[in-house]
């Protein structure tokens, strides 16, 4: 937990994920092979902290089931690049992370793939807050944009916690709905 840390340099982050994709392959593994959850909240990633990022997520050896870039200065592109190649990450929060906004859809389009490798299930973001534990999710009467709608549904195809949606009132067009109609078969949980 390093969101009480601020702020926390580009090249410290850099070194940080360095470490965390190489204590697996070393000769004594260390402390950081254990890893599961990172919060790195309110810190600046810069070009050097965010490469080292992306290598450390498509890594075959990470580890990382939660990660915490809430506030944090991070580009939405490359991120989105990295949990495409993902097969860790369980839950990710990037709640007032500035233009990530624009690449829901995208991240919605990987995780509907049929071939994805994601096992992204729980996201906290601007647009809902679907953590861990939540056995309903409600959005009612918060007008959703179809991209958001896309990615609840991303998220429904790994997500074995959730009991119940609510959506209300929510503007559901058909695009967001027809998409939410095409996971319910793979989700086995959801009964609301």
């Amino acid at each position: 937990y390093m969101n009480d840390i601020r702020p926390l340099s580009n090249r410290l982050l850099a070194n940080l994920f360095r470490r965390l994709r190489t204590a697996g392959s070393e000769a004594q593994p260390s402390h950081y092979a254990s890893v599961e959850r990172l919060h790195i909240g309110f810190s600046e990633v810069g070009r050097e902290g965010m490469q080292e990022l992306q290598e450390l997520l498509v890594s075959d050896d990470c580890k990382i089931k939660s990660m915490d870039l809430s506030f944090a200065a991070v580009e939405g592109w490359p991120l989105m690049q990295a949990l495409k190649g993902n097969k860790s990450l369980t839950s990710l929060d990037v709640r007032s992370v500035p233009g990530l906004a624009k690449v829901y859809d995208t991240i919605a389009t990987q995780l509907l793939d049929p071939n994805s490798v994601s096992r992204l299930a729980c996201l906290r973001c601007d647009a809902f807050d679907l953590r861990e534990s939540t056995k309903l999710l409600s959005v009612q009467e918060e007008p959703l944009e179809v991209s958001s709608i896309r990615l609840i549904a991303g998220l429904l195809k790994n997500n074995t916690q959730l009991l119940e949606l609510d959506l209300t009132a929510s503007d559901v067009e058909d695009k967001g709905a027809t998409t939410l109609a095409s996971v319910l078969p793979a989700n086995t949980t959801l009964t609301r």
